[in-house]
């Protein structure tokens, strides 16, 4: 018989294993509603997106401050990088402001 411990580490493995797959699946709707074009729906596959990861963070014992930090700190490591997005469009450096902003 399993013992309560056992139990919960069995059930966060499952758990782990089914936001692994929302994620993928996820993934695949986003791809569908930017073919199919509709701006709200890429936006709550987006949203969906960000909070299983937040939870898939919190089940693997990680704090959201923990994901909000590390954020933070890549976008602030990324200005002024080579990356494309950040050439072209300055989408790093406006999404820190938007995260300093939010502070």
């Amino acid at each position: 018989m399993m013992t309560e411990h056992q139990f919960d580490i069995a059930k966060n493995a499952k758990v782990l294993d089914e936001l692994k797959a929302d994620l993928i699946g996820t993934m695949g709707a986003l791809y569908k509603n930017i073919i199919k074009g509709s701006q709200e729906a890429i936006v709550g596959s987006l949203a969906s997106l960000i909070i299983t990861i937040y939870i898939m963070g919190r089940r693997l014992g990680i704090k959201f401050y923990q994901i909000d930090e590390a954020v933070r700190i890549q976008l602030r490591n990324s200005i002024g990088s080579d990356h494309e997005v950040e050439k072209w469009f300055n989408d790093i450096t406006s999404l820190k402001q938007y995260w300093d902003d939010m502070k």
